[in-house]
């Protein structure tokens, strides 16, 4: 998942039909938090891992090349509503 969501082509309007998801920051750890908490948590999943991890890709027209930055996250399913797992992400 690329974060924060501004970076994303999903937040322009290109690719319009594309669902709209509730992640919110500007910055990679608020955005991170708040994938988490609005988007994973309430549909029962838990995260155990998150990674960040940095990537070049093709620029626009003011910069040849962007750096991005993508959440790659491992979950599991959530116990009684506990979506944010027994331990912390590590």
């Amino acid at each position: 998942v690329v974060l924060p969501p501004l970076q994303s082509d999903a937040a322009t309007t290109v690719g319009s039909s594309q669902r709209r998801w509730r992640v919110t920051g500007s910055d990679f750890e608020t955005a991170a938090a708040s994938l988490i908490d609005n988007l994973l948590a309430p549909a029962g999943f838990a995260p155990t891992r998150l990674v960040r991890a940095p990537y070049f890709c093709a620029g626009d027209r003011y910069s040849p090349v962007a750096v991005l930055d993508a959440a790659v996250l491992v979950l599991e399913k959530a116990e009684d509503g506990n979506a944010h797992g027994g331990a912390a992400v590590r």
